[in-house]
């Protein structure tokens, strides 16, 4: 089957905690890490407030969200190596829900947050009942794996500023949309990295839009020079988690600067606590 790493992105449309109506939209990810799926997406996708203030984000309804409905978009194998994409949607709720009885438990959500809870912008919600969807015949989702994503730490010399990286996303209503692809959105790494950044954040200049929070943020390498670091050339590596601008400080959307939060540090934590769950 044809590797497109595009569809590793999924659309989110945000619904309100009981009535579902669409607050806003917003993008997720798909990964896997110790062989469990997991959704990917921003803090204040979930809560529906802003992390740094705790405000509500939803001004025109006063809504919290309580479902997220998701457009997954897999790879179909068709014969003589044709293939074909078909769109999933699927409501997930992100706290506890028994549908039959319509009995909604806010006191029990179903996303994985980091010890450090909002400080951190980023969530993971466990999709592992969906791998046998994904092991059926001539049918596939595509994830990042995050063991692989970081092992390519060891052959590269690392992120820097001014490396040039592409947040993948929705940014764009579905009438305007070209296809059921998102759109891949470049920009610079603004800032200098180090081991021991507080908050675990990467600063990137480039002009996003409402929707693509919760993006993937990928880095494509290049030719390296060094024998080891070629062997990455052409690939792309996940380097972190993008919130969008709506979650930020006025300072950092007047200067046109958006976050990432860094995969070992801020997703990688998540992850290995859902695994000891």
């Amino acid at each position: 089957m044809p590797d497109i790493k595009s569809i590793q992105s999924v659309k989110l449309k945000i619904l309100a905690e009981r009535t579902k109506i669409e607050i806003t939209s917003a993008t997720g990810f798909l990964c896997e890490y110790k062989e469990k799926l997991f959704l990917i997406t921003n803090w204040h996708v979930v809560n529906g407030k802003n992390n740094f203030t705790k405000e509500l984000l939803d001004k025109k309804h006063g809504a919290l969200p309580g479902f997220l409905d998701l457009q997954l978009t897999y790879i179909k194998q068709g014969v003589d190596d044709n293939f074909s994409t078909s769109i999933l949607h699927f409501e997930q709720p992100l706290f506890y829900y028994n549908s039959d009885e319509d009995f909604y438990d806010e006191s029990k959500p179903l996303w994985i947050e980091h010890d450090r809870k909002n400080e951190i912008d980023v969530v993971a919600i466990d999709l592992t009942q969906f791998k046998n969807v994904c092991s059926l015949p001539n049918f596939k989702l595509m994830t990042y794996n995050i063991e692989e994503e970081i092992s390519y730490t060891q052959y590269t010399r690392g992120i820097s500023v001014m490396d040039n990286v592409f947040i993948i996303g929705f940014p764009l209503s579905s009438g305007i949309s070209l296809n059921e692809y998102p759109i891949y959105k470049g920009a610079t790494i603004a800032s200098e990295i180090k081991n021991n950044d507080q908050p675990p954040i990467i600063f990137i200049d480039g002009k996003t839009k409402s929707g693509m929070s919760g993006s993937p943020v990928i880095l494509k390498h290049g030719f390296s020079g060094l024998p080891e670091g070629d062997a990455l050339f052409g690939k792309s590596q996940l380097i972190g988690v993008y919130s969008g601008r709506e979650s930020t400080s006025p300072d950092l959307t007047e200067a046109e600067l958006g976050i990432v939060w860094k995969l070992e540090e801020c997703l990688l934590p998540i992850l290995q606590k859902a695994c000891k769950q």
